[in-house]
């Protein structure tokens, strides 16, 4: 919804926001930069919220027995010897209680 406001507004930003937006029109520059404002700003509220999704699994989820590195040199192990099954080697370990 467009209405006709009249208000008072510092020349000077309207012309850098205009230089920065290569618009000609103070009320293009006014209506981008707010624009830009309202997504940014949902932007952040998004990542607010995965954040605390995340803080919340690894709460419920508490500490992991496994060792993350030990993916990351099985992985490499099987890139290297070839082997079939990263996973059968993973499971292996696992069952000797490596993990």
């Amino acid at each position: 919804m467009l209405k006709h406001k009249h208000i008072r507004l510092d020349q000077e930003k309207i012309d850098i926001v205009k230089k920065i937006l290569s618009v000609e029109k103070d009320t293009e520059a006014i209506d981008r930069a707010l624009s830009k404002i309202i997504r940014e700003s949902k932007e952040r509220v998004r990542r607010e919220k995965i954040a605390a999704d995340m803080a919340r699994l690894r709460t419920a989820v508490g500490q992991v027995e496994e060792d993350p590195a030990e993916w990351v040199r099985l992985a490499r192990e099987k890139r290297d010897s070839g082997h079939d099954s990263w996973i059968s080697a993973f499971a292996e370990k696992t069952e000797k209680g490596v993990f």
